[in-house]
């Protein structure tokens, strides 16, 4: 049985729910709000670095991220293997 923080804190695995998710994270009004490229810039990615990048959902900064750092490596991991299929 589970205690109950357990139960408030777990990932629904509906399919549904994590559409839902991916359409709002993808969201191209997101863009008008967020520079995906100045983030990243300010972060330091930049050619040849290996990136990882842990909840990547659809794929808003890792996307950019893999332009940015041309032949080095992104590593995209999220805890639903349906946010990352417009990632792979």
């Amino acid at each position: 049985m589970m205690d109950q923080a357990t139960k408030y804190t777990r990932i629904p695995q509906s399919k549904i729910v994590y559409m839902g998710l991916a359409l709002f994270l993808g969201n191209p009004l997101r863009r008008l709000t967020m520079n995906a490229d100045r983030v990243l810039t300010r972060m330091g990615v930049q050619e040849g670095l290996t990136v990882l990048e842990v909840g990547c959902g659809p794929g808003f900064f890792t996307i950019p991220a893999a332009r940015m750092v041309g032949e080095g490596t992104i590593y995209a991991l999220d805890v639903h293997p349906m946010m990352t299929e417009n990632v792979a």
